[in-house]
């Protein structure tokens, strides 16, 4: 079972009396012009869901993929851990994002899967995605989109690792959870929940603890983020986006073409 026996019971936040719209219509939204019945659908795979502490393993590599989860709350994080203990951080999630979106094609998790902070999770068996697959040639096409957004993401994080610098690996990564949390209405201006430790951060971007202290004072120093109450707020946009060397294309490119989603829809 792909669901642990860890799940601790936990309260579902309440709805945001501004948006009372699900996190996969505020996802979706911006991509194409979703009908009554697509959202009806979209509804259907978020409306149970289950609670899990911060700090706990949702999914263990290796483990049967039986279920495709749906964050809707919370930011959690996939991950490798080496022989020798060491953890590398792959990606965040944060509200919207699949886990084993293919479970029905793949027999077992390829990443482990952990909670940063309280999480909330939706899960669909692989029955459920198939059918869409077969009845809704719109939501698999977003579907498909959201998992080439995914492959964008770990592009970009290679590139981060391999070639850029650590003040420039962190403002990168910033930048990046910006747009994203922009994206499905998590962001205040250009301030967030920021929930990442030290260690978070050098386990993701190939750094030591001190070396990510050492880097993150220089950003606070220049005057480019300011952090406080577990929240960072960019002070100035276009100055971390240009000491990131930051290009938002990867991100932005959401607008699936009309004429394409015409074809399908009426194919």
């Amino acid at each position: 079972m792909i669901l642990k026996d860890i799940v601790d019971a936990i309260t579902p936040a309440d709805n945001d009396e501004k948006d009372a719209r699900t996190v996969l219509e505020r996802k979706f939204d911006g991509v194409v012009d979703l009908s009554d019945e697509e959202i009806s659908h979209l509804a259907e795979l978020q409306s149970e869901s289950n609670g899990f502490a911060a700090n706990k393993d949702v999914v263990e590599a290796g483990e049967p993929a039986d279920l495709t989860l749906i964050l809707i709350e919370g930011w959690a994080y996939r991950y490798k851990t080496l022989e020798d203990g060491k953890r590398q951080i792959v990606s965040f999630l944060i509200p919207g994002d699949f886990v084993n979106l293919y479970a029905a094609l793949f027999d077992e998790a390829d990443t482990s899967v952990r909670t940063l902070t309280d999480c909330q999770f939706a899960g669909a068996n692989p029955d459920q995605m198939l059918e869409i697959f077969k009845t809704e040639p719109r939501l698999a096409a977003l579907l498909c989109w959201s998992a080439g957004e995914h492959d964008a993401i770990l592009a970009e994080q290679i590139v981060r690792i391999g070639r850029r610098s650590a003040y420039e690996r962190i403002a990168h990564l910033v930048m990046e959870l910006l747009i994203r949390l922009e994206h499905v209405d998590q962001s205040s201006g250009d301030s967030f929940e920021f929930p990442l430790t030290q260690e978070v951060i050098g386990d993701t971007l190939g750094l030591s603890t001190v070396h990510v202290n050492r880097t993150m004072k220089r950003l606070r120093n220049d005057g480019l983020i300011e952090q406080n109450n577990g929240r960072i707020a960019i002070k100035d946009t276009r100055a971390l986006a240009d000491a990131a060397q930051f290009d938002r294309d990867y991100l932005e490119r959401r607008r699936v073409p009309h004429s394409l989603m015409s074809r399908i829809f009426d194919s």
